[in-house]
C-alpha cells in the first residue's frame, strides 16, 4: 500500500504503537529512513513514509495467535478477514490493497505418524523437499534459483502439525500448504486485492489448486510387503524405492519421469499400500470438507443444511422421536429445528438438568484456548464438537446420504 492517507490512518489506530523500528541513513544523500514494525494479535505491520505492509494469518488470529492446528473453513476465513478489515478501518480501500503473498492449505489426518511422513516425503513435481532451519516440523519443496536460493513463485510446504502444536490437535495431524510470493501466480487464482479474499468463489479456486498441486507429490515409502507382485515387479519396486533412482532420472532423463512415477504407483497399488495415494486422498477429502459451503459455518453463521439424523425410540405404546447429536449421540430436542450437533442451547440445558453428563462432555471436548469467536465455555465445546465431525465425517455419516 502506497497511499499516505491509509498509512496515516493505520498509524493513528488507538492500538498501534511505534515501539519497534529500524533506522538507517543513505550515506550518499544523508537522507534518514525509519521503518516501523508492530504486531497486534498476530497481525504484523511494517511501514515507513512511503509504503505499508500488513501480514495477516486469519487462522492464527481466530485462535488468538496461538496456533492453526484446528479446522478452519473457507467461510471461517471470510468472516475473520471481514472482522479484521473492519477493525483496521480499511473497508473503504480494500480494492487498493494489493495481495503480494498468499498461503493456503489444510490440516488432515490419515492415521500415520507425522515423523514417518516427514521422513518419507520426497518430491513435489520434480522439486526436492528441503528441511527448514529451526523448523523440524516442516519441509518445503521449491525449485532453487541460479544462486541457490528458494524460488518464491510457488512452493509446497508439508508440516507435522502435531509436532508444531502438540496440545491443540490429534497426534497424527499433518498440514499441506501451497505458498507464493509472486503476483503472477496469485493473480491466476483470481486474487489481486484484499477485496478478492472476501469472495467465497475464489476459495473454490484455492481449493482446486491445492488439490491439483497435491497430486504431484511423491513419497519414498519403505515397502514391507510385495505380495501380489512377480519377481520382476519386486525388483522394479525395490529399484524405485531408492532415492538415487529418482535423482538419476531427474538429472539425465526428465522425459521419463512421469511415466516411471505412474509405473511405480501401479506396482504399489498392487501391493495394497501406496503412501502417496493415501496422502493425496487425505488432503483432497479434507480440502473438500473445509470448502463445504453448507456444513462448515462459524458460530456466527446460521446453518442452512440439515446434516444430522433423528432416532426413533419406542416407549411403552407411544412412539417418540428425538433429535440426536451426530457426534455425542445425546438428545438435542430442546434445540431449534434443523440442529444436528449439540450446541450452546443444548449444553446450557444439559448443565442445568444433568450436571454429571455435562461435566463428562466438558471433559471430552473442552480443549485448547479461548479466542475472540468463542466467548464462553459453551461456544468452545460446540466448536470442538464441530471439529470432531469434520475430522471424522465418514464415520459419523456412514448411514446417511452423501453430503458432497
Amino acid at each position: 500500500m502506497f497511499d499516505n492517507a491509509v498509512i496515516d490512518r493505520i498509524e493513528n489506530l488507538p492500538f498501534i504503537e511505534k515501539i519497534n523500528y529500524k533506522c538507517w541513513v543513505n550515506t550518499k544523500t544523508g537522507q534518514e529512513f525509519i521503518k516501523h514494525h508492530f504486531n497486534y494479535n498476530g497481525i504484523n505491520f511494517k511501514w515507513d513514509d512511503y509504503k505499508l505492509e500488513i501480514t495477516i494469518k486469519p487462522h492464527y488470529y481466530f485462535n488468538d495467535g496461538v496456533h492453526n492446528a484446528n479446522d478452519f473453513t473457507s467461510i471461517d476465513s471470510v468472516n475473520v478477514l471481514k472482522h479484521i478489515f473492519t477493525l483496521l478501518n480499511l473497508n473503504d480501500c480494500l480494492e487498493s490493497l494489493k495481495i503480494v503473498g498468499l498461503e493456503y492449505g489444510v490440516n488432515f489426518n490419515i492415521g500415520l505418524v507425522d515423523t514417518m511422513l516427514m521422513e518419507e516425503i520426497y518430491l513435489h513435481r520434480t522439486n526436492l523437499f528441503y528441511n527448514i532451519k529451526d523448523l523440524p516440523f516442516c519441509k518445503v519443496s521449491y525449485k532453487p534459483n541460479t544462486n541457490g536460493k528458494a524460488n518464491q513463485h510457488k512452493q509446497f510446504k508439508f508440516y507435522g502439525k502435531a509436532i508444531q502444536h502438540p496440545n491443540h490437535c490429534d497426534p497424527y495431524t499433518m498440514r499441506a500448504e501451497v505458498r507464493s510470493n509472486r503476483s503472477a501466480y496469485i493473480n491466476q487464482l483470481g486474487i489481486y486485492t484484499a477485496l478478492d479474499v472476501l469472495n467465497i468463489n475464489n476459495y473454490t479456486k484455492l481449493r482446486d489448486d491445492l488439490i491439483s498441486e497435491t497430486k504431484h507429490l511423491l513419497f519414498n515409502q519403505n515397502i514391507t510387503s510385495t505380495k501380489g507382485l512377480t519377481p520382476l515387479q519386486k525388483r522394479d519396486v525395490k529399484k524405485k524405492n531408492d532415492p538415487k533412482y529418482w535423482i538419476k532420472i531427474l538429472k539425465n532423463n526428465r522425459s521419463k519421469f512421469s511415466r516411471a512415477k505412474q509405473q511405480y504407483f501401479n506396482l504399489l497399488n498392487k501391493t495394497g499400500y501406496n503412501l502417496t495415494s493415501l496422502v493425496i486422498n487425505g488432503i483432497t477429502k479434507k480440502a473438500n470438507q473445509m470448502h463445504d459451503l453448507e456444513c462448515g459455518q462459524t458460530l456466527s453463521t446460521p446453518s442452512i443444511k440439515k446434516c444430522g439424523v433423528t432416532s426413533t425410540y419406542s416407549i411403552g405404546r407411544d412412539l417418540t422421536t428425538f433429535k440426536i447429536c451426530t457426534v455425542t449421540q445425546l438428545n438435542i430436542s430442546m434445540q431449534r429445528d434443523g440442529s444436528y450437533l449439540l450446541s450452546n442451547t443444548g449444553l446450557q440445558y444439559l448443565e442445568k438438568n444433568d450436571l454429571k453428563e455435562f461435566e463428562r462432555i466438558k471433559g471430552i471436548f473442552l480443549t485448547g484456548n479461548y479466542n475472540k469467536f468463542e466467548t464462553d465455555i459453551y461456544s468452545m465445546i460446540s466448536k470442538q464438537i464441530r471439529n470432531r465431525l469434520n475430522n471424522n465425517r465418514d464415520y459419523y455419516n456412514s448411514s446417511q446420504t452423501a453430503l458432497f
